[in-house]
């Protein structure tokens, strides 16, 4: 009987250990890396923005480098700006009295709402596309695209800007192509065509945008080296901040990054602050190179400093995180422990595969004692933690490590237990303490718990093959020309605190101008979509069987565009960027060379033309315009500049001045050369002439005539 007791005793304690070994590593628990959630930065912000709080249903101020995820409705204020990057590599930038909200965010997918105002959106993706719904319909923009949206009370308009976009009427489901520079406007029930004009403002600032962040993208160095694709953006960050290291971690050679342009004494997590975003607490940083470092990858204490590991280094994934840290509290203070690569996370939702959701699984390896960098634990008074922006000059000095496990406890999250009144404290979800003076009324609530719900319903649904199937299902209809449609005209609803909840009847809403300067856009330039536009006389060699294109060649890998800074380092095979002709510069993780492309050839050489050529850019001389004949199959394309040498294939020499002249493609079709038959040996190319014989032999060529050329051409052609 005893023995059959102790029997059952054992298998049920066996059973309770196994629930509870499955359960943390259940699933459900720790996120996969499919199920992480993606989540997007403000990488920009002039004037101010506010963030809706559904919590509290109020506004509070939001701040560069914040996060812009889930389900954020943002407005700005009259004059504000903002900028976002997505993590799919798309961007989108907003203007003055503008409501923003995200449904959706997906490697294949970014679903944004414009409930007013004017937005910029540029899908640099590769395959992802971009879903912007309005009141009056939505709009569907293709990887390599462009476009502007302006969103007035009664009507909106769709510019492209670069590549195509499609336009779904919500009225009737039509589907209307907008490119080349042409605009639609819609209200309710019809659909016109516009001016395709902007605001000049509007665009400068844009051009403004686009110009920086070329001169960021163009600084290389080792972080793109070590920086996965998704984060390359913030190479420049890590470049002008610190250095990569060698570093020994963990009895292996790791490449880490240190920070150098710090004071004595720092340590992550301390310079910025803490904010509740959607249940756990967010860290805003205050450093130019905090964003990447606090939210991918992990910080490692190694040979008495501070290095951060990217996500493959770091041994937590290519995720997002609120931040790192085990948190620990006295009643009086608060404090926080930046966690080591295998120490557990814990959240109130899966960002990532290293995250385990709070109630779904136990909780366990927070012992006070056993957490690796408790010796560096960052430790505030209880009323500075909401109350300052930064933490640097806030901090509990005086105290070690006995005291830590001697008077404080752990907690997986911030609650009660480690924040006195955490649940009652409204200032838990300031991003800064600046105050808020005018706020949205909230008549713009409706929209807003509109979008929450579809992004409950469809937003988990929602992928690009379905957008393309709605694309091919809406039916296509011709832009009206004839309809006139007015154009969009926006009310503020910024209005002061005390006026928030008033019937709208008894508000007078100021209006705001979307276009206070129209401006025609121009043509976008041919060439291959999100890359810098073609120029004019310039010719790059052909792949075998392809047309020379009218292009100069500004390809990753041959060396720079712009001479490099002064102590600025680029590694073999990486070059400084040239700016778009339209929207911000590719990523480097675009600017890689594509499979099966050819590189062009140094100066110098000379590359076998293709069979086909129908228009050849040809030199004019000096003294009067030739014309030249189309070279016929196998002799050499001429470069601007050059004149025929006294061998087949050899290029001719520059002369002092060079006008373009096209010349026609000739009547009749020209005699191609047959190539050589097998064991007969091809003509010699000889190297383009060295500047000092051709400055030699310019006089000589100037007082040449053509009668002259066809003599020395033709005994040169039988040898």
């Amino acid at each position: 009987m005893f023995r059959t007791m102790m029997f059952r005793r054992c298998l049920w304690y066996s059973c309770l250990l196994l629930f509870t070994a499955v359960l943390v590593a259940s699933p459900v628990g720790r996120a996969s890396a499919e199920d992480g959630l993606m989540v997007g930065r403000i990488s920009d912000v002039d004037g101010q923005l506010l963030r809706f709080v559904p919590a509290e249903k109020d506004w509070v101020a939001t701040t560069k480098d914040a996060p812009f995820g889930m389900d954020d409705a943002l407005y700005s204020d009259q004059n504000g700006k903002a900028e976002f990057i997505l993590p799919n590599n798309t961007w989108v930038r907003i203007g003055g009295s503008t409501q923003i909200q995200l449904i959706a965010l997906k490697p294949d997918v970014t679903e944004v709402d414009v409930a007013s105002g004017v937005a910029r959106f540029h899908n640099k993706s590769s395959n992802a596309l971009i879903k912007a719904t309005t009141p009056f319909g939505y709009v569907i923009a293709q990887p390599a695209s462009s476009f502007d949206l302006y969103v007035g009370d009664q009507s909106a308009e769709v510019i492209a800007l670069n590549g195509k976009v499609d336009f779904i009427h919500t009225g009737d489901n039509a589907r209307y192509e907008v490119q080349g520079s042409s605009s639609v406007i819609a209200d309710a029930g019809q659909v016109g065509s516009g001016e395709a004009s902007v605001d000049a403002g509007w665009d400068d600032w844009n051009v403004e945008r686009d110009s920086l962040w070329s001169k960021r993208m163009s600084v290389k160095g080792e972080s793109v080296k070590y920086l996965p694709a998704e984060l390359r953006d913030e190479a420049y960050e890590l470049e002008e901040n610190g250095s990569w290291e060698t570093v020994n971690y963990e009895g292996k050679e790791r490449h880490l990054w240190r920070p150098t342009r710090v004071a004595s004494g720092w340590a992550p997590f301390t310079t910025g602050r803490w904010t509740e975003y959607y249940g756990d607490n967010t860290w805003v940083p205050d450093e130019p190179f905090g964003y990447a470092t606090h939210h991918y990858g992990n910080w490692v204490y190694v040979n008495n400093a501070w290095y951060w590991g990217p996500p493959e280094t770091g041994g937590v994934g290519l995720a997002w995180y609120p931040g790192r840290v085990a948190w620990i509290g006295s009643g009086e203070d608060v404090g926080w422990v930046p966690l080591a690569p295998n120490e557990p996370y814990y959240s109130h939702y899966a960002w990532g595969p290293s995250a385990t959701v709070i109630g779904a699984a136990a909780v366990v390896g927070l012992t006070i004692g056993s957490l690796a960098y408790l010796n560096h634990a960052v430790v505030v008074p209880q009323h500075d933690f909401y109350g300052v922006n930064n933490y640097s000059s806030v901090r509990v000095t005086t105290i070690d490590r006995a005291t830590i496990v001697n008077s404080y406890h752990t907690a997986p999250v911030v609650n009660n237990s480690i924040f006195k009144d955490y649940s009652t404290d409204r200032n838990r979800y300031n991003f800064t303490n600046v105050k808020v003076a005018d706020k949205p009324h909230n008549t713009v609530l409706n929209r807003i718990e509109h979008n929450q719900g579809i992004a409950k319903q469809e937003g988990a649904k929602v992928n690009a093959n379905a957008l393309k199937q709605n694309i091919t299902q809406a039916k296509p209809a011709p832009l009206p020309t004839q309809t006139k449609v007015a154009a969009p005209k926006v009310t503020s609803k910024m209005v002061p605190e005390s006026q928030m909840n008033k019937p709208a009847s008894e508000v007078k809403f100021q209006p705001k101008e979307l276009k206070e300067k129209p401006k025609q856009i121009q043509p976008p330039k041919q060439g291959v979509a999100g890359q810098p536009a073609v120029e004019q006389g310039k010719v790059v060699p052909a792949k075998p069987g392809e047309k020379m294109q009218p292009t100069e060649p500004k390809i990753p890998g041959q060396g720079p565009s712009t001479p490099p800074k002064l102590g600025e380092k680029v590694p073999p095979g990486e070059t400084k960027q040239p700016v778009e002709a339209s929207g911000p510069p590719k990523s480097p993780k675009e600017q890689m060379m594509k499979p099966g492309e050819v590189a062009p050839k140094a100066p110098g050489t000379v590359t076998e033309p293709p069979k086909e050529q129908k228009h050849v850019t040809t030199p004019e001389p000096a003294a009067k315009p030739q014309m030249q004949k189309e070279p016929q199959s196998g002799q050499q394309m001429m470069k601007p500049g050059e004149v025929a040498p006294k061998a087949p294939g050899t290029v001719t020499e520059p002369l002092k001045e060079q006008k373009h002249v096209t010349t026609p493609e000739p009547a009749a079709k020209p005699q191609m050369q047959k190539e050589p038959q097998s064991g007969q040996q091809k003509p010699q190319l000889k190297h383009e002439p060295q500047p000092q014989q051709q400055q030699q032999q310019k006089q000589p060529q100037q007082q040449g005539v053509d009668k002259e050329k066809s003599k020395q051409k033709g005994p040169e052609q039988q040898q």
